[in-house]
């Protein structure tokens, strides 16, 4: 039966077990960073999307802003460890960057137009 509601996909590892855990990880300040297959996951991801995108557009710098960017140094290595693997010789050393302004990124980018 279909409840409308996403679910984790469960072929790479993000049960409900996992997502709840998440969820109150990122409730609780205090609680530790995201277990490190997620970081791998995501940062795959990211790393082979951005090597993509470089295959067009040949930019100079990556910049990571919004809700993404409040993790900081920890998944830019690891995007950066994946970016290198995809992406062609040429564009291996294109820096990556975390946004200045973190998630008012977009409402400063629509003010400006």
């Amino acid at each position: 039966m279909d409840t409308g509601k996403a679910r984790p996909a469960p072929e790479h590892g993000f049960g409900p077990r996992r997502t709840a855990r998440c969820r109150r990880s990122c409730q609780d300040r205090t609680a530790p960073p995201p277990a490190p297959e997620i970081l791998e996951f995501f940062g795959e991801m990211m790393g082979r999307a951005c090597s993509m995108i470089s295959c067009v557009a040949d930019p100079e710098v990556f910049l990571i802003g919004g809700g993404v960017s409040k993790a900081g140094e920890i998944l830019l290595d690891v995007i950066r460890k994946y970016y290198r693997r995809y992406a062609f010789f040429a564009f291996a050393d294109t820096e990556f960057r975390l946004a200045e302004l973190g998630n008012d990124a977009g409402i400063y980018g629509c003010c400006y137009l």
